[in-house]
């Protein structure tokens, strides 16, 4: 009986001293549980290839801002590519009105013989100025109201009133080109006016004094760029 009690009473110790080092070791346990779990939370498995290219893929966008639909890149691209279509249009255009290049002929803007010559390199005798001096041009025998013909399809780029040459005409024939026409009366035409390819746009006037023993004739002054270019190279003579 006593061996009994005795086994009883060591048992319960045995118990109590079991509790109390658990009692002890739950705390620091439950703390390496925390902290494995919020050290697994922290490492992230390494991503792939794959989301690797989406993640460099992707903008940061202000607030308030969205990524534009795949839609609305279409239709942005679209618009684009018709207004460089309009430009390249418009510029084709203009160098098709517009493309007297030398290597062209040009239409006679009256026909008649050539009484001044065009010469730049020796003086020439200018009867009714009775004085030698370089012709930047020609001038083409011409009753007066002949009707004057456009040499070439152009811009008119400048309309005055010369001393020499009475109302002259400048239009812009080509990317390097511009032809002055000169002696001229009844002439409507404005500043920024396309002219076509013989097209009648004045009449030849009566000669200024400045030209009276010469008589009537149309004035024609061809320049490419800054150069002073002699016209009779360049008219057709097939005509």
């Amino acid at each position: 009986m006593k061996n009994n009690k005795m086994y009883v009473y060591l048992g319960l110790g045995l118990f109590v001293m079991a509790m109390a080092v658990t009692v002890m070791l739950l705390p620091k346990m439950a703390k390496q549980k925390e902290s494995a779990r919020n050290g697994k939370s922290m490492q992230l498995p390494p991503a792939s290839n794959d989301e690797k290219q989406v993640q460099t893929s992707r903008k940061v966008l202000p607030k308030g801002h969205t990524v534009p639909s795949i839609v609305e890149e279409v239709a942005k691209e679209e618009a684009h590519k018709d207004v460089k279509e309009t430009d390249k249009e418009a510029k084709e255009v203009s160098v098709s009105q517009y493309n007297f290049n030398g290597g062209s002929k040009l239409a006679w803007p009256v026909k008649g013989n050539v009484i001044i010559n065009f010469d730049m390199d020796h003086m020439v005798y200018f009867s009714t100025l009775d004085e030698y001096r370089y012709s930047n041009a020609i001038a083409i025998e011409a009753k007066e109201d002949t009707p004057v013909l456009a040499a070439a399809a152009g811009e008119v780029t400048k309309i005055e009133e010369d001393t020499e040459h009475g109302t002259c005409v400048t239009m812009r024939i080509g990317p390097e080109y511009e032809i002055t026409y000169g002696q001229l009366k009844d002439c409507n035409l404005k500043v920024g006016q396309n002219v076509k390819r013989q097209e009648e746009f004045a009449k030849v006037a009566k000669v200024s004094s400045q030209f009276a023993e010469e008589g009537n004739n149309l004035y024609l002054c061809l320049k490419r760029e800054k150069d002073y270019e002699n016209p009779l190279s360049y008219l057709d003579f097939s005509e």
